[in-house]
């Protein structure tokens, strides 16, 4: 509900409103208009107009209600000053029982001046009153182009709202249709800044076919391609990589002596920075230094992230201490697109002293680029590093999730400090930090690893009551616990059978970055290899039971106990828990 007040404080100390009796469930919108008139008899005006639609039936209901019950408790004398109140609930009742198309009449007999029969809203309010009501219209489901014929005298800004919702919902064919109607319109002509909007909504859906026809169309009618017109026909083009026509458009308008900015090739240069032609974008990066056409900040941008992605680090400084001469500071955009690189190249101490550089931003990291560094610091084994780097970044950051939580608590299990990592877990229910599938893994796999078969089940059981399903990271855990040395195998699978996945596909949902500090284990590698070279075991999928049945089969096949029968070999067990 919207509700829009002048003079709200007068309006508000006479009458108060129950918004209580607004509460439907359907979209529509209130506006009210009051003004208060100081004349030796003091009057309020009251204007009310309700959109409403023939689902809104609530809405008259509520409005029968005693007028002692809405107005603000006050003096007999001045509630008696309120001029129209009765008609009020009328006018409401007779807007309830319009359709949505006398609503648009209605619309369309608004002056664009902004004056409306009896009202006091200004010109703004009546077309944000216009565009709500025909997007309304839109998500309900009507045809747009009968909303056109309804309303002959829309704005642009109305055309506009039709126009760009339907590019929203993939719907270019209507849209073209749309703008078709607006060019017929009799005795308009759209300049040229309207079909250089409409050629970057088809830019954006990737369809440069239709933007060169509407870009000849606005030629054959007298307009006179600028700058503009060319720019976004490039966009269009590299957005969908047809880069040899970007090309052609420029050299077409080198030849017809249009003077160039940045802003017109930066596209073809982003292009040319996600598509990996580091020639030709160091060509034309050249080539506009050339033509007097001086780079923009966007422009190196483009750039440095290309060289940084490509691993061309000289290149990259080169550009870097040039922007520092321009007076330009790097973004979070390139320092992160560096320290990747510089992480993903194994350059440590680079990436620490370009970290060190977005300190001294102070810009914010983003969760890629905190990735990336405690990737490179995994690999090298400086899980001292990774705690550091942690703490720097704050734990009580809320738009990371709990990957700071997991990178510090994969730190501490890394190495086996058990205590460490029961503190941290202790840490993140203090502050309320819920813990995900990577965070119970890491736990369960330093636990597996240490034989520490007690503190397993019980981080199984908190998955369990925390509802989070176990993936095959946890299943192989569980495995690889029990399995070696003493095979404990009546064990393992109580412990499987409370995990309730035998019948279930095996998935991965564990952060990768625990598999570079622990590796993976004997079994889901085992596992990860059999599904990949046979996808459909006897035509039908993998689940959990018949990957431990093969697993078994493989570790004792040539093995038979001759003790208990509780215990009675690898070829006994993973018979009875998957049944051929």
């Amino acid at each position: 509900m919207t509700l829009v007040l002048k003079n709200c404080d007068a309006f508000l100390s006479v009458w108060q409103t129950d918004l209580s009796k607004f509460a439907l469930t359907s979209p529509y919108t209130l506006h009210i208009a009051t003004s208060l008139f100081h004349q030796p008899t003091p009057k309020i005006q009251v204007r009310t107009t309700c959109f409403c639609f023939p689902t809104l039936q609530p809405l008259q209901e509520d409005l029968h209600t005693n007028d002692e019950q809405l107005l603000h408790p006050g003096p007999y004398e001045l509630r008696n000053k309120i001029s129209g109140f009765n008609s009020l609930e009328n006018e409401l009742s007779t807007f309830c029982q319009e359709n949505e198309w006398n609503i648009l009449q209605r619309l369309d007999s608004d002056k664009d001046d902004g004056t409306v029969d009896g009202t006091f809203e200004d010109a703004a309010g009546i077309k944000s009153r216009r565009k709500a009501v025909i997007m309304n219209l839109l998500l309900q489901g009507k045809n747009p182009l009968e909303i056109l014929d309804l309303l002959q005298t829309l704005s642009s800004a109305e055309y506009w709202t039709i126009i760009e919702y339907l590019a929203a919902e993939n719907r270019i064919g209507e849209a073209l249709q749309a703008f078709a109607h607006w060019r017929q319109m009799k005795d308009y002509k759209p300049p040229e800044k309207y079909f250089a909007k409409f050629m970057r909504i088809l830019g954006a859906a990737k369809r440069p076919d239709i933007s060169q026809l509407l870009f000849n169309e606005m030629i054959s009618m007298g307009l006179q391609p600028s700058l503009l017109s060319y720019t976004a026909l490039i966009d269009c083009y590299a957005e969908a990589g047809c880069l040899d026509y970007a090309e052609e458009l420029v050299r077409k308008m080198r030849k017809d002596c249009i003077i160039f900015n940045a802003a017109a090739l930066n596209s073809l240069m982003l292009a040319y920075s996600k598509l990996g032609k580091l020639d030709h974008m160091n060509r034309l990066f050249n080539n506009m230094k050339r033509w007097g056409c001086s780079p923009d900040y966007r422009t190196f941008r483009w750039v440095i992230v290309a060289y940084a992605k490509a691993g061309l680090f000289r290149r990259m400084e080169l550009l870097w201490r040039e922007m520092d001469n321009n007076g330009w500071k790097l973004d979070s955009i390139m320092i992160s697109a560096i320290i990747q690189s510089y992480a993903a190249n194994g350059l440590v101490k680079d990436m620490h002293d370009s970290y060190l550089r977005i300190k001294e931003y102070r810009l914010l990291v983003n969760k890629p680029t905190i990735r990336a560094m405690a990737s490179a610091y995994i690999r090298i084994s400086k899980f001292y590093q990774v705690r550091l780097l942690v703490k720097d970044l704050d734990l009580m950051r809320k738009d990371t999730g709990t990957l700071l939580w997991n990178l510090l608590l994969l730190a501490f299990a890394a190495n086996f400090q058990v205590k460490n990592v029961q503190r941290t877990m202790l840490g993140m229910e203090k502050v309320g930090q819920t813990c995900d599938l990577t965070t119970y893994n890491i736990c369960a796999l330093c636990y597996a690893r240490m034989k520490m078969f007690w503190e397993l089940h019980a981080v199984l059981v908190r998955m369990r009551r925390a509802g989070i399903t176990p993936d095959l990271v946890t299943f192989g855990a569980v495995v690889d616990c029990y399995i070696s040395g003493r095979e404990r195998f009546q064990k393992m699978f109580k412990e499987l059978d409370e995990l309730g996945l035998k019948e279930c596909c095996p998935e991965v949902g564990t952060d990768p970055l625990v598999f570079e500090a622990f590796g993976k284990g004997d079994f889901q590698t085992s596992s990860e290899t059999l599904m990949q070279a046979n996808p459909q075991p006897y035509g039908r999928r993998w689940t959990y039971g018949l990957l431990l049945s093969f697993y078994l089969k493989k570790r004792g096949a040539t093995r038979n106990s001759q003790n208990s029968a509780g215990n009675q070999g690898s070829r006994f067990v993973a018979k009875m828990f998957v049944p051929y």
